[in-house]
């Protein structure tokens, strides 16, 4: 008599052939989220080339032609343990010293940021983007101390993408010191402040770190380009060097290129154009 020969699959071969379809549904699974994450929100946003930081939560159109502009290397860092943390230690404190002139900007069912640049006869300026008081029928900011202000546009530039406000009032605050983004070389670190995502998060302003990554031109101005992350409710805060010194004033950033997701590109005004802009207003 012969061996009964069973129909079953040995348990190595079973075992094999589990393996590979759960790799080709694996596969096959990963691609449609793949596909999904590149495709979907292109069609539900339809974002185009380039967006502008907005305020509100809105995404406005600009080019992202854009061209750069040499640089310099990078500064060295120290190489001794104790001065590095020490050189940090005071970074951070020179940071966070400018905080304390940084405002929240109201305007109809925008929010920014601003900040305090000067005083004069009990006047207090303070500088935000123009797209976040844009056709604004009342504009108030928020000091530190939690008092809210009433607040007047004095100026504005839409090219530029700059506002003067003028607020009555405001005490215990001091301007901000301004410094040169032409000292600064690539790969030197740069901290954005704002009022991220407006009331959303409640609170001090919030700070991100990141580099100067370059200059870019567009149009007539030569922005400054950082990885540290901008989003709604940045607009018009300063972008300080790390020896606290505001270097330029936060304004747009780019989402998305060609059907691809942008991260970290984002641009600031520089400080002289801000304050050639200042002078010419007060």
């Amino acid at each position: 008599m012969k061996p009964h020969q069973s129909n079953r699959t040995p348990p190595s071969e079973y075992a094999a052939l589990v393996a590979l379809a759960a790799a080709v549904v694996v596969a096959v699974v990963m691609g449609v989220m793949t596909v999904r994450a590149l495709i979907t929100p292109a069609q539900e946003v339809s974002l185009p080339p380039g967006v502008r930081l907005i305020a509100t939560n809105t995404l406005t159109a600009v080019s992202a032609s854009v061209t750069p502009t040499a640089i310099s290397t990078p500064s060295p860092s120290p190489s001794d343990p104790v001065e590095a943390a020490q050189a940090q230690t005071a970074e951070g404190e020179a940071v966070r010293a400018v905080m304390s002139s940084v405002v929240q900007v109201r305007a109809n069912e925008s929010l920014g940021t601003g900040f305090l640049v000067r005083q004069e006869d009990g006047r207090s300026f303070f500088v935000t983007n123009e797209h976040v008081v844009q056709g604004a029928e009342a504009v108030s900011v928020v000091a530190p101390d939690g008092t809210m202000h009433d607040a007047w546009v004095t100026a504005a530039d839409p090219t530029l993408d700059l506002a003067l406000l003028v607020v009555e009032g405001v005490s215990g605050m001091s301007p901000v010191r301004w410094g040169d983004v032409g000292d600064l070389r690539a790969g030197d670190p740069l901290y954005v402040i704002g009022f991220a995502l407006g009331d959303e998060l409640l609170g001090d302003p919030t700070v991100t770190r990141g580099v100067l990554s370059g200059r870019r031109m567009y149009g007539q101005v030569d922005y400054i380009q950082t990885d540290a992350a901008m989003n709604p409710g940045n607009s018009g805060g300063p972008v300080v060097s790390g020896s606290g010194e505001v270097v330029g004033v936060a304004t747009w950033i780019i989402r998305e290129l060609g059907g691809l997701p942008i991260e970290g590109i984002n641009f600031a005004i520089p400080a002289d154009v801000a304050l050639a802009f200042i002078d010419r207003s007060v």
